[in-house]
């Protein structure tokens, strides 16, 4: 399993721009791959259930990822996150 903190930064929080570029490149791995926020979390490859998480500004999410491909994924998922 790997995993990934990020500290969100944009202003909004994480609203549709980042979160559907997150998904965009989520859906190219076949590993299991959520997003956690507090005690919820969320499959990163559905739009809607990452946008329910409601996700504010300052707020730090934990993005695990399981699966035959998860280090790859790990390793795109960091480059988008970068360059949000």
């Amino acid at each position: 399993m790997q995993v990934i903190t990020y500290d969100v930064v944009d202003p909004v929080g994480f609203h549709a721009r980042p979160v559907s570029r997150l998904v965009q490149e989520a859906n190219l791995f076949v590993s299991d791959i959520y997003i956690n926020y507090k005690e919820s979390s969320a499959n990163l490859k559905s739009v809607f259930s990452i946008l329910a998480l409601t996700i504010p500004v300052h707020a730090q999410i934990k993005i695990t990822i399981n699966g035959e491909d998860e280090i790859i994924a790990k390793n795109h998922i960091e480059k988008v996150l970068s360059a949000l």
